[in-house]
C-alpha cells in the first residue's frame, strides 16, 4: 500500500511509523573560540525512553536557521557526524551522517538524516547519542555555526534543536485471503465437524495516540488494526 512505499528517505518511511518519538537537545557544545578551526556545535540527546522490540524506519535532526547576515549570498555546505565516546584516552571517533547545501539567506528548518546512527543505537543499546554539526563555505572555509544562522539551546522552545525518530514494531502478522474459501468447502465436506464460514474484519485503519513522556519528550503512537472498516466471511 502507500504507507510502505519507502524510498530510503526519512520523509518517505513517516508514513510506515507505528511509533514517533522526539528528543530534546539536553548538552550542547561549542567549538567557535576566537579564530580557531574548524567550528562545530555538538549535542547530546537521552534516548533512554527508547522502547524494546522496535525497528527504526527513520530519524531526523532538526534546526532552525535565521538568515545568516555574516555570509551574504553564499553557498553553504552542513554536514552532520554521529560522535562516539573515546576509550582508552583516545579521542572520540566521528562518522559521517548527512550533507545538506543551503544558501546563507535561507531561513527555516534545517532537516539532517540521521538515520545511520540508529543502527548503532539498538545493537549496542547506547542510550547517548552525540552529533557533531559543521559549516563551511564552498571553498572549503569552516563557519560557526552560530553566525551561520543556526540556533541551539538558546533558541526559543519552538525553536530548540531535536531528534525525531520513526519506529515499527519488528513483530508481524499475516492474513491468508483464501481462509474464506478453504474453509467453506472443508464445511460442504464436512459440516458436522467444520462450522461454517463466519464475518470477520476484512479491513482495518490505525488509531493514533499523541501525547508526553516523563522526559516532555513527544510521543506519537499508531496502533494499527484497531478500527473496522469492512467486514466479510472468513
Amino acid at each position: 500500500g502507500d504507507d510502505d512505499d519507502d524510498d530510503g528517505r526519512p520523509e518517505r518511511g513517516v508514513g510506515r511509523a507505528d511509533l514517533v518519538m522526539s528528543f530534546v537537545n539536553m548538552v550542547e557544545r561549542d567549538h567557535a573560540l576566537g579564530h580557531h578551526e574548524p567550528h562545530w556545535k555538538e549535542f547530546r540527546f537521552d534516548l533512554t525512553p527508547i522502547p524494546a522490540g522496535e525497528a527504526v524506519t527513520a530519524a531526523e535532526f532538526r534546526i532552525y536557521k535565521l538568515p545568516s547576515p555574516h555570509h551574504v549570498n553564499q553557498t553553504l555546505h552542513v554536514s552532520m557526524f554521529e560522535v562516539v565516546p573515546e576509550q582508552s584516552n583516545r579521542e572520540s571517533d566521528l562518522f559521517f551522517l548527512d550533507l545538506q547545501t543551503l544558501r546563507a539567506g535561507d531561513e527555516g528548518w534545517l532537516v539532517l538524516d540521521v538515520t545511520a546512527a540508529s543502527d548503532r543505537w539498538l545493537l549496542t543499546r547506547n542510550k547517548d547519542l552525540g552529533l557533531r554539526l559543521y559549516v563551511e563555505t564552498e571553498d572549503g572555509h569552516s563557519v560557526d555555526p552560530g553566525l551561520a544562522g543556526l540556533l541551539g539551546r538558546q533558541a526559543p522552545g519552538p525553536k530548540q534543536p531535536f531528534v525525531v525518530t520513526f519506529f515499527r514494531p519488528i513483530s508481524s502478522s499475516a492474513h491468508s485471503s483464501t481462509v474464506s474459501e478453504v474453509v467453506t468447502r472443508v464445511h460442504l465436506m464436512k459440516p458436522d465437524a467444520v462450522p461454517k464460514a463466519c464475518c470477520a474484519p476484512t479491513k482495518l485503519s490505525a488509531t493514533s495516540v499523541l501525547y508526553y513522556d516523563s522526559s516532555n519528550n513527544v510521543i506519537l503512537r499508531k496502533h494499527r488494526n484497531m478500527v473496522v472498516k469492512a467486514c466479510g466471511c472468513h
